[in-house]
């Protein structure tokens, strides 16, 4: 059985689990896209201070979100229309335009439909968590 290690980004303070044959590394953030030596961090795992933190913040409305919605540009009909009205011509247009949709999905929150959604744990989104719980 493989260990596993954590690993916590210097760029955007983002804390990921990798395994430990990882370590040493150089891997990729999946929140900023950074590259990050990875090397262990000395603190356990724990999960009752994470509890009470939501999993993503929007850097636009300040909402705390559990769950962001999923935002695929364009339109599923005409995607459809691609894909029918050029058969003949290997369905080309259409293949085109689901790739286009799908590499551009985004997550996005569902109080202002912004795409500025952040994981909870980059000190941005702890900083705008910190200022809402002043103003209370």
């Amino acid at each position: 059985m493989s260990e596993n290690i954590r690993v916590k980004c210097e760029n955007c303070g983002y804390t990921q689990t990798v395994p430990k044959l990882y370590e040493g590394k150089t891997i990729k953030c999946p929140s900023c896209k950074e590259s990050v030596l990875a090397k262990a961090q000395n603190q356990p795992k724990s999960h009752s201070t994470k509890s009470n933190i939501p999993y993503f913040v929007c850097t636009a409305c300040g909402s705390s979100i559990s769950n962001p919605k999923n935002c695929t540009p364009g339109s599923f009909l005409i995607e459809i229309i691609l894909w029918v009205a050029f058969i003949p011509i290997l369905c080309l247009p259409g293949i085109i335009y689901t790739l286009w949709r799908l590499t551009n999905k985004k997550k996005i929150c569902p109080i202002c439909r912004h795409d500025t959604v952040i994981p909870s744990q980059t000190p941005l989104a702890q900083q705008i968590l910190k200022e809402q719980q002043t103003k209370l």
